[in-house]
């Protein structure tokens, strides 16, 4: 694994994950824990990351924009942006 190991600092407490919780993590592990490096990189980053410098915050629309979220969701993200901006003050 090229050094790299994740080592849990505490035992997972499988109670609060329900049996579709696991299903997904279990699906993700398989799916993705033989991958390099790249071949993350390059499956979990797309046009939204590629739209803001390096080590800054990606908006939320854009991630919706490349999820092809639709204008009601789009939307709904542009008017709880501009409410938490305006409550900000």
């Amino acid at each position: 694994m090229n050094g790299w190991a994740i080592t849990p600092l505490e035992k997972p407490e499988y109670d609060q994950l329900s049996s579709s919780d696991v299903e997904c993590l279990v699906e993700s592990i398989n799916e993705n824990s033989k991958l390099t490096f790249g071949e993350l990189v390059d499956k979990s980053h797309g046009t939204a990351w590629e739209s803001v410098p390096e080590n800054q915050p990606i908006p939320f629309t854009q991630i919706a924009i490349e999820a092809s979220a639709p204008e009601e969701i789009k939307e709904l993200i542009k008017m709880n942006l501009e409410a938490e901006e305006l409550l900000s003050v």
